[in-house]
């Protein structure tokens, strides 16, 4: 390499330097981890680690150190396979033709779930499952009442 080269490679890294160093400063700091680890006790419920609640913008005076009771366990199942714009479809499907009851997704890989209601009990689901089942043949072996540790609010 003749010194030319060099002289100019050397010149470019100095005159590149400031450049360099004003996009060091600027990087974010790294993420600092504020839990070990989060575990959940079921498919749906996620204990928080003590002192995360501190962390994040929560008053720790309305905490409850019990475990809550699902009320309204039972609820209608009636979607639950892989494709998300059918899971969309059905949701808004029955959304229109009960709409006094409320429609929650839930997505656990690889499954789109649509539930419709929450009860207290399988056979007031098992009312709605026969509804749904009439409303729409076309997807009535799918329907079905389901227990699950969180359920949608019964509005009916």
């Amino acid at each position: 390499m003749s010194r030319r080269s060099l002289f100019l490679i050397l010149l470019i890294s100095v005159s590149c330097l400031p450049a360099l160093v004003s996009a060091q400063k600027r990087q974010p700091k790294a993420p600092v981890c504020i839990v070990e680890e989060i575990t959940a006790d079921s498919i749906h419920v996620v204990e928080m680690p003590d002192g995360l609640w501190e962390l994040i913008d929560y008053d720790p005076g309305e905490r409850r150190k019990e475990k809550m009771v699902n009320s309204r366990p039972f609820t209608v199942q009636v979607y639950g396979d892989k494709s998300r714009n059918e899971a969309n479809a059905r949701a808004s499907q029955v959304q229109s033709r009960f709409p006094g009851y409320h429609v929650r997704r839930h997505y656990s890989s690889p499954y789109f779930r649509v539930y419709l209601g929450a009860f207290e009990t399988s056979r007031e689901a098992q009312v709605l499952v026969n509804e749904v089942k009439r409303a729409f043949p076309s997807f009535a072996n799918e329907v079905h009442w389901t227990k699950t540790s969180v359920a949608g609010s019964k509005k009916k």
